[in-house]
């Protein structure tokens, strides 16, 4: 079931009817600029807590078979800023909302703004992302130094 959001009913009845897959949506990464040193924030208009109280009950009920995505993006949504690495960006997840979701669902797109820079994907933002999911694959992450 893609993409989930608040409607917590439509999630239990999909998994009732046999759904094994949610993909939340949305959030995105955006570099804190205004911190001492530049760090990764994850936005999101999701309720957090609830999602995952949802979430642990659903495991709880029996459903802990289904595997729970995080959509990263969506139309209009913001691409990678290419200026932290992919370790600091799977850190932020990871500190904020890493240990409720199985995985990331990259849904960086375009932008209804034809002249928004993020119509056109780089090769860095591209090379980002494949980094940070082999940092989730791994499921570890080290900050070097």
């Amino acid at each position: 079931m893609a993409y989930a959001s608040h409607n917590f009913d439509a999630v239990k009845t999909a998994i009732k009817d046999g759904c094994n897959v949610i993909v939340w949506a949305f959030v995105d990464f955006v570099l804190d600029e205004t911190a001492l040193e530049e760090k990764g924030v994850i936005k999101t208009t999701l309720d957090i807590p609830r999602l995952e109280k949802f979430i642990n009950h659903l495991d709880s009920d029996g459903h802990d078979n289904v595997i729970h995505l995080i959509s990263v993006g969506g139309w209009n949504g913001d691409h990678l800023d290419t200026r932290l690495t992919a370790e600091k960006w799977y850190s932020a997840f990871q500190d904020s909302i890493g240990h409720i979701f199985h995985g990331i669902d990259w849904d960086l797109e375009g932008n209804d703004d034809l002249l928004s820079q993020f119509n056109t994907f780089t090769p860095e933002c591209l090379q980002l992302m494949g980094e940070i999911s082999i940092l989730a694959k791994s499921g570890t992450c080290v900050i070097p130094s």
